[in-house]
């Protein structure tokens, strides 16, 4: 709304907009899965005093899943460090990297997924265990 108001229904998307907007679009993709498939759960951002974030966390009774979704075509280790470190340290047991780019990788304990194959698993149920 705040585009079409200033006049910039056309002009190319800005980087930080990118970024927030593909965050926005997999986290209500997300509320829509759990709610269809009824998995329960609570969906979290999570972010040290020190700055290091997580995208999202989602936690039912004593399992984690972490979630880091960027706005670009290729994966950077760093990309996944704040999530990889709450693997390492049993504090999620499950990782995913989200990207705009068009191969699945593996990036230490973290599975990364181009954007349209990670939104196949929430719509089919096949995300939440």
């Amino acid at each position: 709304m705040v585009r079409a108001l200033s006049g910039w229904l056309r002009e190319p998307l800005e980087g930080g907009e990118r970024g927030f907007l593909l965050e926005t679009w997999v986290l209500h993709e997300l509320r829509a899965a759990m709610a269809f498939h009824n998995t329960g759960g609570q969906l979290q951002y999570w972010r040290t005093p020190h700055g290091s974030e997580v995208d999202f966390i989602w936690t039912r009774a004593r399992r984690a899943m972490g979630i880091e979704v960027k706005a670009s075509e290729r994966w950077r280790s760093e990309f996944g460090g704040p999530l990889k470190g709450l693997l390492e340290q049993g504090i999620v047991q499950t990782g995913f990297g989200v990207y705009t780019g068009a191969v699945e990788l593996k990036d230490g304990l973290l599975r990364v997924l181009p954007l349209r194959q990670f939104l196949k698993l929430p719509a089919k149920g096949d995300l939440f265990p």
